[in-house]
C-alpha cells in the first residue's frame, strides 16, 4: 500500500476511528485537533510541491 503526501493525514483519521483507547479516553478533541493541525500542514506542503512542478 502506498500513501501519498496529502493521504496521509487521512488516513491518520481513519486510523482513529477504530482506536478504542482513544474513544474511551478524554482527549478525543485534542486527538481530532492536532490531527486537523497536521492535515493542513501536509495540504500546504503538497500544493506547494505541485506548484513547484508546474513552475
Amino acid at each position: 500500500v502506498r500513501v501519498t503526501e496529502i493521504g496521509i493525514p487521512f488516513l491518520r483519521n481513519i486510523c482513529m476511528a477504530f482506536d478504542a483507547r482513544l474513544w474511551r479516553s478524554d482527549s478525543l478533541s485534542k486527538a481530532y485537533n492536532v490531527s486537523r493541525d497536521i492535515q493542513k500542514t501536509y495540504i500546504e506542503r503538497a500544493r506547494l510541491a505541485k506548484a513547484q512542478k508546474i513552475g
